[in-house]
């Protein structure tokens, strides 16, 4: 039963004696349907960048993307990996939040406030410190590739000076409309060269940024640890599905897409050279056969073309860095 099953299987995929040397496949509807088949596979990730924003955990699938992102790019280059650092994370978030209470995208507030004023009133005391800024996403290899692109933003990602970063995700209302701030800090905490007295967090800063914001940043302090893993868990496979989706999942169509490509191409050359060089005769069917196949492997190369991120510049909402 396996051996016939398996036996017709060469037959619609291989050139073989029994099948006059020509693939079944090559003269069914197969490669029609198949090439339907590899575009909804393409097309099918757009329902969750649309939907993806709105749901609860995207800030947090976000922020481990980017930092996963920017390691993986540091790795490469032979650079030290970053730390995720609370009080950068909390720094960054401020800085969000008030670019989309004042209505502004820039590294400067209309008032002059620079990017370091944010990292200074959550304490963090630095050495160097960089900032990197991006409005209007849906997704996080969007922004990444960006700041990639851009030599400034990629010199920061890359900067072996850098130990530690921090990244806030927020949506909200900016200039009238609903859209996605992504503020990403990196820095190196100068070196103590005196003991400092055992101060609360809380007592330090709050006559400086306020009661309210100061506990924020203590709470921040106690509960980072374990955040995300604790969102990860309450979201339970929602979440991986998402992460699943927005990453491993595209890469796997892209390897199917590339795969049937090559297969296709060498049954057709295999296939060709039976008929012109041990036949030495070359039928109609042949003819329509590499006309198929060039129709088809155009049709590939336009999926293997149409990115992710060529899709998201298409259908999405205006997207700056800074």
């Amino acid at each position: 039963m396996a051996k016939e099953f398996f036996h017709k299987i060469k037959l619609f995929f291989f050139p073989l004696k029994e099948n006059s040397y020509y693939p079944l496949f090559l003269k069914s509807r197969f490669l029609f349907y198949y090439a339907v088949f590899l575009l909804v596979l393409k097309l099918i990730i757009l329902p969750f960048i649309f939907y993806f924003p709105e749901t609860s955990f995207f800030a947090d699938l976000t922020k481990i993307t980017l930092i996963g992102f920017a390691n993986n790019d540091r790795e490469n280059y032979g650079f030290k990996t970053l730390r995720e650092d609370p009080l950068l994370a909390q720094a960054a978030r401020l800085k969000a939040q008030d670019m989309l209470e004042k209505g502004y995208f820039d590294h400067y507030s209309p008032e002059g406030i620079s990017p370091w004023y944010w990292l200074q009133k959550t304490g963090y005391k630095y050495s160097v410190a960089g900032e990197n800024l991006a409005i209007g996403f849906f997704d996080s290899e969007q922004v990444h590739q960006a700041w990639m692109n851009s030599s400034s933003h990629k010199r920061n990602i890359l900067n072996p000076g850098y130990e530690e970063i921090g990244i806030a995700v927020v949506k909200g209302d900016f200039q009238g409309k609903e859209t996605t701030l992504v503020v990403q800090f990196f820095g190196t905490k100068r070196e103590v060269i005196f003991e400092e007295k055992p101060e609360s967090l809380l007592v330090l800063e709050e006559e400086s940024i306020g009661p309210e914001i100061a506990e924020d940043i203590e709470e921040d302090l106690i509960s980072e640890e374990g955040y995300l893993e604790a969102r990860v868990a309450a979201a339970g496979p929602v979440f991986y599905l998402f992460e699943f989706m927005l990453s491993d999942y595209y890469n796997l169509v892209q390897f199917i897409i590339y795969t049937s490509l090559i297969f296709i191409i060498v049954i057709l050359l295999i296939t060709v050279y039976y008929d012109v060089f041990i036949y030495r005769k070359f039928k109609i069917d042949y003819i329509d056969a590499i006309f198929k196949t060039v129709g088809f492997s155009a049709l590939w190369f336009i999926l293997i073309y149409l990115d992710k991120l060529i899709m998201l510049e298409i259908i999405s909402q205006e997207f700056m860095i800074k």
